[in-house]
């Protein structure tokens, strides 16, 4: 899907963890090794290290907006840094990805950030993947009402379907708890 695109790119945003993840690696890591491009991960979770609420900063985006902003920490090594783009909301993490350094991709973060508590190209993609969601819950439903899916609680089954039978079994839908 990257490769298709044919805009020039400086830098990779993603909606994830970069090297502040328990693995090492998060999903900015991982794209931005894979596709050759340099990444960022702006996350809405902690997943490892802790707020160090010692040596928090102020920090000012480009639109002049003031944020609260704290490095993580895991054992001593600043793994990536929270920042707080409005007071009564959670913070942000921001962490380098792949080919960029935890200052540039604050930076970065911090040129993208308008009104909103994610940076502009994250905030928009979050809105779209929900407005892609609502409409294909809705063609799902009127495929069930059609008669083109199974409804009433019953899924499609990847199963392998039993010699002589049809290809798709009915199966009850998994509890949601």
């Amino acid at each position: 899907a990257l490769r298709r695109i044919q805009t020039n790119v400086d830098v990779w945003m993603f909606d994830g963890h970069g090297r502040a993840h328990p693995r090492g690696a998060g999903l900015a890591t991982h794209m931005g090794v894979r596709a050759a491009i340099v990444s960022i991960g702006v996350a809405k979770s902690l997943l490892v290290g802790k707020i160090d609420f010692s040596a928090q900063c102020q920090r000012t985006t480009r639109f002049g907006r003031r944020l609260l902003a704290a490095p993580v920490r895991l054992g001593g090594a600043i793994l990536a840094q929270a920042l707080w783009s409005r007071p009564d909301a959670e913070p942000i993490f921001v962490r380098c990805g792949h080919c960029v350094t935890l200052d540039q991709a604050v930076a970065a973060v911090l040129d993208v950030l308008e009104e909103h508590r994610l940076p502009e190209p994250t905030h928009v993609a979050d809105a779209l993947s929900k407005q892609v969601r609502l409409l294909s819950a809705r063609a799902g439903r009127l495929m069930v009402e059609r008669g083109e899916l199974p409804g009433d609680g019953e899924r499609l089954s990847a199963c392998a379907p039993p010699a002589g039978s049809a290809h798709l079994q009915f199966l009850p839908r998994w509890p949601r708890g």
